[in-house]
């Protein structure tokens, strides 16, 4: 698990833990980042605040969520 979010989080792809890639890092601000998501029937981007606990492990350019439950 990541314990401190930095600027460096900008611009890299988040995917879930299964390794479906559901969008990029947009903005960081303190213990939550932004992801712009992109619907696939409507083409949307919409923008969802995430946890730092949410991150299960960042590996390169890609942010692994941890496993729902």
């Amino acid at each position: 698990m990541v314990n401190e979010l930095t600027d460096d989080l900008i611009g890299k792809d988040v995917e879930t833990h299964d390794g479906q890639q559901v969008g990029t890092v947009s903005d960081v601000e303190g213990e939550q980042f932004y992801v712009n998501f992109t619907g696939t029937e409507m083409e949307k981007e919409r923008q969802q605040e995430v946890h730092a606990g949410d991150i299960d492990e960042v590996a390169g350019e890609t942010i692994v969520l941890v496993e729902s439950t």
